[in-house]
């Protein structure tokens, strides 16, 4: 069952979200983003944060770049 428009949006919302609050997943895949069953209303999950980082604000943009993170 193909998740609707929505909860698409809900779910890039969520991930475009994640540099305001500090977070670098460093990992997204369709393997990393889970959805609940077809009988239950529709959510999307990020998961696996395992290559994840908190970007600290006392390291610069050079170090962030040479991490893989964008700005």
């Amino acid at each position: 069952m193909p998740l609707p428009p929505a909860s698409r949006a809900q779910q890039l919302s969520a991930i475009e979200s994640f540099p305001s609050h500090s977070v670098i997943h460093n990992d997204i895949t369709l393997t990393n983003i889970h959805f609940t069953p077809p009988e239950q209303p529709a959510r999307g999950f990020v998961v696996d944060f395992g290559c994840a980082m908190i970007r600290r604000q006392d390291y610069d943009e050079e170090y962030w770049k040479a991490h893989g993170a964008s700005t």
